[in-house]
């Protein structure tokens, strides 16, 4: 039960937030996060 509640979260804004700082991008996961507050 708390396995597919993590899982939800954690594929939506973990997902890009991930990708983005893998290819060495933080300012565009900052203006990311910045729309979404």
């Amino acid at each position: 039960m708390v396995r597919p509640i993590q899982q939800v979260p954690v594929r939506g804004p973990e997902r890009p937030l991930r990708a983005s700082r893998r290819q060495g991008r933080p300012e565009r996961v900052e203006g990311r996060r910045s729309s979404l507050s």
